[in-house]
């Protein structure tokens, strides 16, 4: 009867201990979860970011290609960034109403 009474004890215990451990592997692996979760948001918001930061660099780029100066140029300095630079292609037109 006590053999009966402390088997019981011990599987109560065990279980309880057994329990408790898969409680643990499972709050481990929620925490894991969660970690690898933290980590994709924050990989992502820095491709986001690097992506926004292109953007803005190319879309400088192509406003400084695209825009042309107020007025036909005539300075002398820009004569002189025409001939030291013959590979560049950018030609403007200006308009003028008679």
């Amino acid at each position: 009867m006590l053999y009966n009474y402390q088997q019981q004890l011990y599987n109560i215990i065990h279980q309880s201990q057994s329990q408790q451990q898969q409680q643990q592997q499972q709050q481990q692996l929620l925490q894991e979860q969660q970690q690898q979760q933290q980590q994709q948001q924050q990989q992502q918001q820095q491709q986001q970011q690097q992506q926004q930061q292109q953007n803005h660099h190319y879309n400088q780029q192509y406003l400084q290609q695209v825009t042309p100066p107020a007025s036909p140029p005539t300075s002398p300095t820009f004569n002189k960034q025409l001939q030291s630079s013959p590979s560049t292609s950018t030609y403007y037109f200006w308009a003028h109403t008679l």
